[in-house]
């Protein structure tokens, strides 16, 4: 599987998590991936095959330096992975008292 693949898998799996009240009319901004906007076509093709309702008004990808909120979200993701990975907790021992997490639980029917 090509890293695009991959990407708008993954991408269309975290789409699923997020109820659709949630997302509905929203606009979801993705770092961007790539600058030809092709993994927002495989994106969209990911949903489309995987029969994921989209529910997002609008899905785009920015620069992380152009977004803010972008570069945040890359800070706190370094920060958990460190604390997973390394144990280490220096940065994510600072911020997460700042945070809250939203956790979308996955009902799913076993046979």
């Amino acid at each position: 599987m090509s890293k695009t693949n991959l990407y708008a898998f993954f991408a269309s799996e975290a789409i699923s998590h997020i109820p659709f009240d949630q997302r509905d009319r929203c606009n979801l901004v993705l770092d961007e991936f790539d600058r030809s906007g092709k993994i927002l076509v495989e994106i969209k093709r990911a949903l489309k095959t995987r029969g994921i309702e989209r529910g997002f008004k609008k899905i785009t990808a920015k620069r992380p330096t152009s977004e803010p909120l972008i570069q945040i979200a890359d800070l706190i993701a370094g920060a958990v992975h460190r604390e997973i990975t390394e144990g280490n907790n220096l940065l994510f021992g600072k911020i997460k008292l700042k945070l809250s997490l939203d956790e979308f639980v996955v009902n799913r029917k076993t046979t």
